[in-house]
């Protein structure tokens, strides 16, 4: 029996993509979580977990991979271990415990071949900039998300021609994105120079790292079921207490310095 019969069903699906996949994950807490849990049950080939934290007792409501036993071990050995043991069916899972901002070399090192990137730090734009550089010069696409008290957003951008996140920036600091341009972003030892949000401590819990991190998964294999001319930029905000959810384009603009967008 094929574990993967029942998503071959399917319209549209494409297991033979899937299986050739290779994976990235930024982080692997609330949202990592879900995200390689589900990206095990799918089958995709290879799978690279990436996150420089150690367990804490704070992450256990939310960080559905992690038990009382893994306080104090790394992020990445323990979900591996709990993917290995309860989620993996037969995917290649690799574990890197790096702080991506101060190893940045090491990533570009790492990732050789990925074909999606998972961006689940919590560091702020400027990075997600930077990973979002990073996919465009790979040509790949990059699928990031948030949560934050009741509410979520999920970014599916692809390189193929669309608008980037910065396209939708009025703000950012031309002296650091200048540094980060595709044309740069593969030849950075590391991303120390990135300012960090000053975000207060996050109000999150397990359905809503859930939901998030399941609606980043159904972004990525939407993406694989359609073809390359349907695939569109796009943001998605969720707001679990009124249960709305709002879906748009991002809004190109003209001779953006990283997807040198051109109506």
């Amino acid at each position: 029996m094929d574990p993967f019969d029942r998503q071959k069903r399917i319209q549209g699906w494409k297991q033979d993509l899937i299986d050739e996949a290779v994976a990235v994950c930024f982080g692997v807490g609330g949202l990592g979580s879900v995200v390689s849990m589900n990206l095990c049950r799918m089958g995709v080939g290879r799978i690279i977990l990436i996150d420089k934290d150690i367990v804490e007792i704070h992450n256990l409501n939310r960080q559905l991979l992690f038990s009382m036993k893994d306080v104090g071990r790394p992020k990445v050995t323990a979900a591996k271990e709990a993917l290995e043991l309860g989620h993996n069916i037969r995917s290649q899972i690799e574990e890197h415990q790096i702080d991506i901002v101060e190893k940045w070399s090491d990533v570009i090192r790492i990732i050789q071949g990925a074909t999606v990137i998972f961006n689940m730090i919590d560091y702020g734009d400027y990075f997600d900039y930077a990973a979002q550089s990073l996919a465009i010069k790979l040509g790949i696409p990059l699928i990031q998300g948030g949560t934050f008290a009741q509410s979520m957003c999920v970014e599916y951008i692809t390189a193929r021609g669309q608008p980037c996140l910065l396209c939708g920036s009025d703000n950012a600091r031309e002296e650091i994105i200048d540094q980060i341009r595709p044309e740069e972003i593969l030849e950075l030892e590391n991303l120390n120079f990135l300012p960090k949000n000053s975000n207060p401590i996050g109000q999150s819990n397990t359905y809503l790292c859930g939901t998030c991190g399941m609606l980043m998964t159904a972004k990525y294999g939407e993406g694989i079921i359609n073809s390359e001319d349907a695939q569109i930029s796009n943001r998605t905000l969720f707001y679990v207490n009124t249960m709305e959810s709002v879906n748009f384009g991002i809004e190109p603009k003209i001779g953006c310095k990283f997807c040198k967008y051109d109506a």
